[in-house]
């Protein structure tokens, strides 16, 4: 490896790197779906509007994806480029809830708090634990 280029590499931020080799993974794994559904670069751009070529210079890795151009992907290809797993563990904090706390109300059951009057109205989501409350505060404009 040259110098030159050596001395480039170890300039860039540590997140530069972490965010170029998340770039290639994304590039590899629409590859692979693409591979797997059997369709062409030509074909995904079709269905995202936009220029096979554009495509061809996200598949170098060099690309930084948004989230919005993630999503219009996910829907072109019928799947998910990136996976981020929803059970994770919420350790309790002080002062705060765990997932065993949170519980959901339906809308409907909910009654206004005694003496709102302003023209929104004062409601207090809450489960009991225990001996204790555990509130959320909620402002429903009437509109």
């Amino acid at each position: 490896m040259s110098k030159i280029f050596e001395d480039a590499l170890n300039a860039l931020p540590a997140y530069g790197m972490e965010r170029a080799a998340m770039s290639l993974d994304v590039a590899d794994r629409i590859h692979a779906i693409l591979e797997e559904k059997g369709m062409s670069h030509k074909e995904l751009a079709q269905a995202l509007g936009k220029s096979e070529s554009e495509i061809s210079k996200w598949m170098r890795g060099t690309h930084n994806f948004t989230f919005e151009t993630i999503a219009k992907i996910n829907m072109a290809l019928g799947a998910k480029l990136i996976y981020i797993p929803k059970d994770r563990v919420v350790k309790p904090a002080k002062g705060r809830l765990a997932n065993a706390d949170a519980t959901v109300i339906a809308i409907r059951s909910l009654k206004p708090a005694v003496g709102s009057s302003d023209s929104s109205q004062q409601w207090s989501l809450y489960k009991e634990i225990g001996d204790r409350k555990a509130t959320v505060p909620l402002n429903l404009n009437r509109n």
